[in-house]
């Protein structure tokens, strides 16, 4: 066997194993010790972006889910502020119904009205009151979220010409896609109408009203549906007494012949995507990810929002503050069932954010059990191998010491 003392290769060896194994040891005492499997890139590249991606989705998560019931508590303060005012409109209406009985004079009537009144500017000073963190939520400032959408609807509607004049026609098949908050703005629909006035000498006129569900007006710039009867030569958009809001369209030379009674005019309203003229709803983030939102908004709630500012029970005569009392439950029965509406809207919304948070908890959960098994260190496993290198290292330790005691033995050569 060949002895050299110049390079110790066996040394060599010995060592080069042993700085494996300490390395090793290193990696699994921090494994060990942080309790994550990688603590660094080095540690697994791939292994390290895609759990820093998930503890970002990880804390979307969180975070959406406090939004979730942050909203659920802005709905509930809201949906308070709505039962009071469920309960002033049926005290309105029970003074109405009261008032309408002619068993009352005149001056019983103007004591009823007091109270009316009152509680008119209780029903305004309640939706400007109701807040949540400073943001007042009955008064309109937050009005209901009207996102283009699909009308699929169609109605065609054909009507008897009694008199000369305007025919009537109440669409609401169509839904509730024409509607806006009352701020004056250009809105863009693909409506086709086509009339038709069977065996008339004239085309007419049409007055359309379409439900609003707010109950205010607004504004259409253009009608760019393709097709229709004729051109037309005027449109009138005003509110009328039962809170619908009329849109008169004007064909032809608008006028109705005589010789048309008897016949009938045929509408056909097709509706395509709207859009809306303002939007001024809340946006609740309820998601991790970008786009990830739930829009809401409420009505005003104040007295003239619901159309009461100017409701009376009182009169120059007896039938007129009849008549007047009569029209007041008829508007308290419109506000009541806005406010219904709007009550039902919110308990819609609460238990749909309840589902969401119940989501969000699952998902979260599996997120981070993914995570887990990526990034987390399986203690069973790494205590193992901290066993197996400290061995290991001990033995690589004793092994570099023999080695190192091998070059020794030339010494015994050379004394000899």
């Amino acid at each position: 066997m060949a002895l050299r003392i110049n390079t110790n290769v066996a040394g060599m060896q010995a060592q080069r194993n042993l700085g494996i194994t300490t390395l090793g040891l290193n990696r699994s005492l921090a494994r060990l010790s942080s309790g994550m499997r990688i603590n660094r890139a080095a540690d697994d590249a791939a292994g390290l972006a895609i759990s820093e991606t998930m503890k970002a989705q990880i804390g979307g998560l969180q975070a959406a889910n406090g939004n979730a019931q942050d909203a659920i508590n802005l709905i509930q303060t809201a949906e308070g502020g709505l039962s009071a005012t469920t309960d002033m409109l049926h005290r309105m209406r029970e003074l109405a119904v009261q008032a309408s009985n002619d068993t009352y004079t005149l001056g019983d009537r103007a004591k009823i009205q007091e109270e009316i009144e009152q509680l008119k500017v209780e029903l305004t000073r309640s939706a400007q009151t109701t807040q949540y963190n400073g943001r007042n939520l009955l008064d309109g400032s937050i009005g209901r979220a009207t996102a283009a959408q699909a009308a699929t609807s169609r109605v065609t509607n054909d009507s008897p010409i009694g008199t000369p004049g305007a025919t009537q026609s109440l669409i609401n098949a169509l839904g509730t896609p024409y509607w806006g908050n009352g701020a004056p703005g250009p809105v863009t629909t693909n409506l086709a109408i086509d009339l038709r006035i069977e065996d008339g000498l004239n085309p007419g006129e049409i007055a359309i009203h379409v439900l609003a569900a707010d109950g205010t007006d607004f504004y259409i710039d253009d009608f760019n549906g393709p097709g229709g009867g004729g051109p037309f030569q005027g449109v009138a958009i005003g509110l009328n007494m039962n809170n619908n809001v009329a849109l008169q369209l004007t064909f032809g030379n608008g006028v109705l012949s005589s010789l048309d009674i008897g016949k009938t005019i045929s509408l056909e309203v097709t509706a395509g995507r709207v859009g809306t003229a303002s939007d001024k709803a809340l946006s609740f983030q309820i998601g991790a990810n970008e786009g990830q939102t739930v829009a809401f908004g409420l009505d005003d709630m104040t007295a003239d929002g619901l159309s009461l500012e100017t409701a009376t029970v009182v009169g120059s005569t007896d039938m007129l503050a009849r008549l007047n009392a009569s029209s007041l439950i008829g508007a308290a029965d419109e506000a009541l069932r806005r406010v219904n509406t709007s009550r039902a809207r919110l308990g819609a919304m609460q238990n749909r954010l309840e589902h969401t948070i119940n989501n969000l908890n699952v998902a979260n959960e599996n997120l981070a059990a993914s995570n887990s098994r990526i990034r987390d260190t399986d203690v069973a496993h790494e205590s193992a191998q901290l066993t197996r290198l400290q061995i290991l290292s001990q033995v690589g330790t004793a092994m570099l010491a023999q080695a190192n005691a091998g070059s020794q033995n030339v010494l015994s050569l050379l004394r000899s």
